[in-house]
């Protein structure tokens, strides 16, 4: 990765070796997915796992075909349409390393008919079964008196946007897998409520190679933003550099559209937002050319 070789470009004996260094071409990075989101929630996509460097160039792709103003290590759909379903993917460039072009695996999004707020009760996952249930923001299970039973050799993972509660008479017996999590990639498991069975669908691998022209496209600089504190209280700093005339605004997981208050100084933006409860927000910067999008959270 380009945070690991950029420093060797500064070795005083890095002309010494420099004749035999080789380091492109790599494997693509970040792992193949599927993400599904629901009709009218925000979209999040990102290189899993990449450590980007500061000076990272990013360009994002849908079906191959270049995605203009999209330069920013995340891509952000504000409210999902079918015309946002496809393949992505993202090339990455150095200004330093210049003979390496990363690219990352495909990410494949796809509609989701996972509903906002989700009770699960009188439900027995036995033994073999593997069941998957989410919502976009607040996940019950049991409760009122209800219950919900994960027997021995049952597994079941429950994935919520903003919340999962667990309630009195929820019970995971001795040999069971019961695994619940916040989404911060708006990515579920494709649950129909009515069946109480999770759907997967994996899609067919693209061959790499019709990347092969994506290196002739045209590259437009993404201006440098730096967000801080992070984690925060929902009063932060963004300094921006080439980013004149910018809009600013915060998404929830669950797609609440939040405006907050700005105070601008020269290249710095102070940003205030009262009465922010604890989760990952994101910060979506907007200009006549593109959009920037950065991830915090607030505890």
């Amino acid at each position: 990765w380009f945070v690991d070789l950029v420093p060797v470009f500064d070795w005083a004996n890095y002309s010494v070796f420099s004749s035999s260094f080789t380091y492109a071409p790599q494997a693509p990075v970040g792992s193949e997915e599927t993400v599904r989101v629901p009709l009218g929630q925000p979209v999040v996509l990102e290189v899993s796992g990449y450590d980007p460097s500061a000076d990272d160039l990013f360009q994002w792709y849908k079906d191959d075909v270049l995605l203009t103003g999209e330069t920013d290590s995340v891509l952000f759909v504000e409210s999902h349409t079918e015309n946002d379903t496809g393949v992505y993917s993202c090339r990455i460039n150095h200004p330093v390393v210049v003979e390496l072009t990363l690219y990352s695996e495909l990410i494949t999004l796809e509609t989701s008919e996972v509903p906002a707020v989700y009770l699960l009760s009188g439900t027995t996952v036995g033994n073999g079964d593997d069941r998957c249930y989410g919502a976009t923001d607040l996940l019950t299970v049991a409760g009122d008196g209800s219950r919900v039973d994960c027997e021995n050799g049952s597994s079941m993972n429950l994935i919520a946007g903003r919340s999962v509660r667990l309630l009195h008479g929820f019970h995971a017996h001795a040999g069971s897998y019961v695994h619940a999590r916040i989404t911060t990639t708006a990515s579920f498991c494709d649950l129909q409520p009515e069946s109480n069975i999770a759907v997967y669908d994996k899609s067919e691998l693209l061959d790499l190679k019709q990347k092969s022209g994506m290196m002739q496209a045209e590259s437009v600089s993404s201006p440098t933003v730096k967000l801080y504190p992070n984690p925060n209280k929902g009063r932060f700093t963004v300094e921006l550099d080439g980013l004149n005339g910018a809009s600013f605004t915060v998404y929830s997981l669950s797609g609440s559209k939040i405006q907050p208050l700005v105070q601008k100084s020269g290249s710095n933006a102070r940003i205030e937002i009262e009465g922010m409860r604890e989760g990952i927000y994101f910060l979506v910067i907007k200009n006549d050319q593109q959009n920037i999008v950065k991830k915090f959270i607030v505890y």
